[in-house]
């Protein structure tokens, strides 16, 4: 059994990109990404068996193998949002304890926004008679038409540095990713009909969220430089 695809994708983005700094200390990033990404259907378009066609699949299949819609990574919106400060400039006019306390922190943050995923609306049952029950796209839609919710995670670090004498030192970092708890979702229910006795059955379910990206995850860390 072999399998052949001659599935075509094309890619189209623009991204903007800026850098800032502020007071010396206090840096910034922004960036943002908009793009589309069109193919055509990537699965086997054709099989062999012993040498033989399968010809009822190919005939089925035809009708949309050179049909371009949004690909399954097709993501039209990234924006990226960091920043990161650093007391050293703070402290430099401390003195004693104050100095101690003020001094060698840095304090970061990163705050990702995307568009979610698209994902295909589906018939549970060989409605094409293409011999493959899972591939069946519901009538009256096209595919990966349907997306999943934007994801938006808010990620912070703090760390401090401790000098060990000549050119030793020892950095302690806290960070958080998805510090808000937010539930991104990756995956849906995408059945929007059964095969029912004479007709389709619409499913009452279609759309509902099954799964999600990690939430709130936090770690210690800790790196010496010597």
């Amino acid at each position: 059994m072999s399998f052949q695809s001659s599935g075509q994708s094309l890619y189209n983005g623009v991204t903007f990109h800026m850098r800032a700094r502020v007071l010396q200390q206090l840096f910034s990033t922004i960036a943002y990404t908009f793009s589309r990404s069109d193919d055509t259907p990537q699965e086997p378009i054709s099989m062999l068996f012993g040498g033989l066609r399968d010809r009822g699949s190919l005939a089925v299949q035809g009708r949309t193998l050179d049909t371009r819609a949004p690909g399954n990574n097709d993501q039209h919106h990234l924006l990226s949002v960091s920043s990161m400060y650093d007391t050293s400039l703070l402290a430099v006019d401390r003195h004693g304890l104050s100095k101690r306390l003020i001094a060698n922190w840095e304090y970061g943050l990163v705050y990702t926004l995307q568009s979610g995923q698209p994902y295909s609306a589906f018939v549970n049952g060989d409605i094409n008679a293409d011999r493959n029950a899972f591939n069946d796209l519901a009538p009256e839609t096209t595919r990966n038409q349907y997306r999943l919710p934007f994801q938006i995670s808010l990620d912070p670090r703090v760390a401090r540095r401790f000098a060990l004498g000549r050119s030793r030192q020892l950095s302690v970092m806290w960070e958080a990713f998805n510090v808000t708890n937010r539930p991104n979702y990756t995956a849906v229910d995408n059945t929007l009909y059964s095969v029912g006795a004479r007709s389709l059955v619409r499913n009452p379910l279609f759309g509902r969220k099954t799964g999600q990206a990690d939430g709130r995850m936090m770690q210690l860390a800790a790196k010496l430089t010597f």
